[in-house]
């Protein structure tokens, strides 16, 4: 038989060695270990090198599989197991659509720090798409109910109109909130079936379509940021600049916060300059909101002016904050029910949109 190939002679001599060396008849372990080395390692020396190849990641190994490697095996290489993507629950951001039903056991109780020291108590909800917090604080003679509230994904912080709901021009906050599993609601505008020359956007959807040349303007983009503008012009530029972009739109004022700077409004329409409920929405971070309804009207509770309540939006760290429908409008819908004093009856006023928060959790 011929060896011609220089890998094969190289093979034959090792073994012709090692058996000479190591009688067949005491060939201990060690002995056949340096044998399966010395063959091994005798016929990748006399083996072509391979083309260079970019090396696949190869984890480390542990010490167990390091001693459990035999002498004999070649090198193993495993890839690194591919990532799954990140799952991203949203909802959709063109139709009136509503969000998935709150868990029951996604409400907790739980405490405030607020910024003097003082615990006062409070209630959450939890799921893996949102976190909210509602608690009560009492400035200027008024009780004023806040929540704040993280969000995963934009399409999360939503709007209703009555019509859609109900079918009518009108209906209660807490009807449309409970018809879209709102984890938290509030009225929303004065406008929305009005016939005024206001620039109004529910859900991507046009309502209206001229910026008021008095009223204040909010732009919620599609990423959830705001935009707010105070004059015409200025409302006109931000949506030529938001073109495609703009998700929901209010007309109504005034403009509480604007890039983290306290604004005042004297003589603003809706009676900005009296203690009155108030209701306004604020943005604190990225995709991070809080929200705040005034009691008002009452003997107990003597509502707040504008500049007041921009002040509070600005204490609590907003970077744009804006006032919505107050008065008897004025509701906050959470956990199932209303939980701020409305009217001077107590019954909530039909009214025409709400803003809400949902869970995109299916759960």
């Amino acid at each position: 038989m011929k060896f011609s190939s220089p890998w094969a002679r190289a093979t034959l001599t090792v073994i012709i060695l090692c058996a000479i060396i190591i009688p067949s008849t005491n060939i201990t372990q060690e002995a056949e270990d340096a044998y399966d080395r010395a063959a091994y390692e005798a016929l990748l020396a006399s083996m072509p090198s391979p083309a260079p190849a970019t090396p696949s990641p190869v984890p480390s190994p542990t010490p167990e599989q390091t001693d459990a490697h035999s002498a004999t095996s070649a090198p193993v290489v495993t890839e690194a197991p591919t990532a799954l993507p990140e799952l991203v629950f949203e909802l959709p951001m063109d139709t009136y659509a509503g969000g998935f039903a709150p868990q029951n056991d996604g409400y907790f109780d739980t405490e405030v720090t607020l910024p003097d020291g003082t615990v006062i108590d409070a209630e959450g909800y939890s799921d893996p798409t949102i976190e909210a917090i509602y608690y009560e604080q009492r400035y200027y003679s008024a009780d004023c109910h806040f929540v704040r509230i993280k969000i995963k994904h934009p399409s999360q912080l939503r709007t209703a109109i009555a019509k859609e709901v109900v079918g009518s021009s009108r209906s209660v906050t807490s009807k449309m909130a409970a018809a879209k599993n709102a984890v938290v609601a509030i009225n929303g505008e004065f406008y929305t079936q009005r016939e005024s020359s206001v620039f109004i956007v529910k859900q991507s959807q046009m309502i209206k379509s001229s910026p008021a040349s008095k009223l204040h303007q909010l732009i919620i983009d599609t990423s959830g940021n705001f935009h707010i503008t105070t004059s015409k012009s200025d409302s006109a530029a931000m949506i030529q600049q938001l073109n495609g972009q703009i998700y929901q739109g209010f007309s109504f004022g005034p403009a509480l916060v604007v890039d983290s700077e306290m604004r005042d409004y004297p003589g603003y329409y809706f009676d900005a300059d009296s203690g009155n409920p108030r209701t306004c929405i604020g943005q604190l971070g990225e995709l991070e909101y809080l929200l705040c309804v005034v009691d008002g009207r009452t003997d107990d509770d003597r509502g707040m002016n504008t500049t007041r309540l921009a002040g509070i939006m600005a204490e609590k760290g907003c970077i744009n904050a804006y006032n919505l429908d107050g008065g008897g409008s004025s509701t906050l819908y959470w956990h199932g029910k209303v939980v701020n004093s409305v009217n001077k009856s107590g019954a909530e006023r039909d009214i025409s949109d709400c803003v809400y928060f949902a869970s995109a959790w299916p759960n």
